[in-house]
């Protein structure tokens, strides 16, 4: 068993527990959890939390922070211009105000991917990182990191707003942990013949997807 201990800025705390089920996956997942905790690795805590539609930080915080980040990149010497600037006009339309058929269409997907666009040229992948990323101070590849983890933010922020609003039950607040530069590790031999190599990076999707019995998986 696993216990999660959360503190707020008032020392309030909220503890939740894991129970993860006897299985290869699930034991090879516990053994690398128990390698970070005990390695100390880097806990991005400004990444955490996701979905809660009543959070004192909404858009008012989230979008000063990411234009702050493109003005640290913009003005950087990696010579990599982002010309989106962020208000909350610009990532969606409020529900108060306008009825569409389907929530989705309330989140303003277009310049989102634009966003999520820049972060994928300035970062790279994992096997293959961009000379953007390798050339910048960690300045600035704080700020670049912090465009996806933004641009989730938001995202997850604002579908949630909208079903708090036109039906709060299937509101779906979720507490994510990142530990900075975590090692990779290969998924056994029968799950990797599932899933394949091409979509390890969404492990869990795959799983999600392509597995029938997956509520035994964790």
């Amino acid at each position: 068993m696993i216990r999660v201990v959360l503190k707020g800025q008032d020392n309030q705390e909220l503890e939740y527990t894991i129970t993860p089920f006897d299985t290869p996956l699930a034991n090879t997942w516990q053994e690398a959890l128990k390698h970070l905790l005990n390695y100390n690795y880097h806990l991005e805590k400004n990444f955490c939390f996701m979905g809660f539609p009543l959070q004192t930080r909404g858009l008012e915080q989230m979008l000063p922070e990411l234009n702050q980040h493109i003005k640290t990149i913009n003005k950087s010497d990696l010579g990599y211009r982002i010309e989106e600037h962020f208000t909350p006009e610009s990532v969606w339309f409020d529900p108060e105000q306008y009825t569409f058929d389907r929530d989705p269409e309330y989140f303003k997907h277009g310049i989102m991917n634009n966003l999520h666009n820049h972060f994928e040229v300035l970062q790279g992948t994992v096997e293959n990182i961009s000379e953007y990323y390798t050339q910048a101070d960690p300045y600035v590849k704080y700020s670049i990191r912090q465009l996806n983890n933004l641009c989730h933010e938001i995202e997850s922020y604002v579908l949630s707003r909208v079903k708090h609003i036109k039906n709060s039950y299937w509101t779906r607040p979720s507490q994510i942990t990142t530990f900075l530069n975590a090692p990779r590790y290969d998924l056994p031999d029968d799950l990797d013949m599932i899933c394949g190599k091409w979509i390890r990076p969404c492990i869990w999707w795959s799983i999600h997807a392509l597995v029938p019995d997956r509520q035994n998986l964790f």
